[in-house]
């Protein structure tokens, strides 16, 4: 029986290194899959500086000695169409799928940023929401098919009540995660409602942002910044688990499917969160979280006194969202089935 070729996976992983944002968490599950189903798979890392040079050579001398072996893209959209105009180059026709990140790569296309001429001869692209699916195919765009995001869920911790409603955000602190909103919303409940409310913020800040961020943060005593959260282990989950609700109101360009949205789920949190770019596909409101106008620190203080009131019911949303989370399984979504459907087994 013949045997599929090995796989070249490019994409930041940011190897030796632990995995700091959803893209680097995503690709090391992907990679993880693909071992497990497909064989050896040689990884060109774009994230590790340091090693960059290395990688690069490994990258040509594939694309020279190993012209059968097929390769999965999973890289930003600009990172990703300076791949593609490089292993065009090397003319030999080979089987290439493109797995996007994020949930701009669909607009980029469509405004003509991006050649869509370069991507129609790749033998699939995955996006992560049927809306970008559908926008691509009114660009030409016929070789496309939808697949979730997806976490490594081997635990669900419990949840524990909290002794007031207690919020949490966790992602990259920048303006544009809603961070200012945040901040925004807590000074409002603050002045009107008193302090019957926490708000933690967990992440990487920008480093430009850090000094603003901080000092806002320094004047809130319900608002406090935690550092890093890892959800790599139980314990981490376990802290996760005993906020009420997490606060997503994101207005960030490149935002796609968040991983960090189905963390909330596997949490048992609602997730109050931006209607911006994918959110509606995971988010239900009245179910699993509440969707608000997007930029709009009023919607969201109020959302938020509203959970603080207990006018909204945490405790069912919280068991929806822990149902939710099955379906965003790398072990149940990421089949053998799916990927030769895939094309890529």
């Amino acid at each position: 029986m013949s045997r599929k070729p090995k796989i070249i996976f490019i994409g930041a992983v940011n190897c030796g290194h632990p995995a700091d944002d959803g893209e680097t968490v995503k690709n090391r599950i992907l990679i993880d899959v693909l071992r497990k189903q497909a064989g050896d798979v040689s990884i060109i890392d774009v994230r590790n500086r340091p090693a960059r040079i290395c990688y690069l050579l490994k990258f040509v001398c594939l694309l020279l000695f190993a012209p059968e072996r097929p390769i999965v893209l999973s890289a930003s959209s600009w990172v990703t169409y300076r791949l593609l105009k490089v292993i065009r180059l090397f003319g030999r026709k080979r089987s290439i799928f493109y797995w996007v990140i994020g949930g701009r790569f669909d607009s980029l296309i469509a405004d003509k940023k991006l050649d869509s001429r370069l991507y129609t001869s790749l033998t699939r692209i995955i996006v992560e929401g049927e809306s970008m699916r559908a926008t691509l195919k009114t660009c030409g765009l016929y070789n496309v098919v939808t697949v979730p995001n997806f976490k490594k869920i081997t635990y669900i911790p419990s949840k524990r009540p909290a002794d007031c409603c207690r919020f949490v955000f966790l992602s990259r602190i920048i303006p544009e995660k809603g961070v200012d909103l945040i901040l925004d919303a807590a000074e409002r409940l603050n002045a009107s409602d008193g302090g019957n409310f926490g708000v933690d913020f967990y992440g990487k800040i920008a480093p430009g942002y850090e000094p603003e961020f901080l000092s806002r943060v320094g004047q809130l005593p319900q608002v406090a910044y935690r550092g890093f959260l890892d959800l790599t282990t139980h314990a981490g989950y376990d802290i996760l688990a005993g906020y009420s609700a997490m606060l997503f109101p994101t207005f960030w360009p490149g935002e796609g499917f968040p991983g960090i949205i189905v963390d909330a789920c596997i949490a048992g949190l609602p997730v109050i969160a931006s209607d911006w770019n994918l959110n509606k596909y995971i988010i239900t409101t009245g179910y699993n979280g509440i969707l608000i106008p997007p930029k709009d620190a009023g919607s969201l203080a109020q959302t938020m006194r509203r959970m603080i009131s207990g006018e909204i019911n945490l405790e069912n949303m919280a068991a929806n969202a822990q149902k939710e989370c099955i379906n965003y399984n790398a072990d149940t979504l990421l089949t053998r089935a799916l990927l030769r459907r895939i094309g890529i087994l």
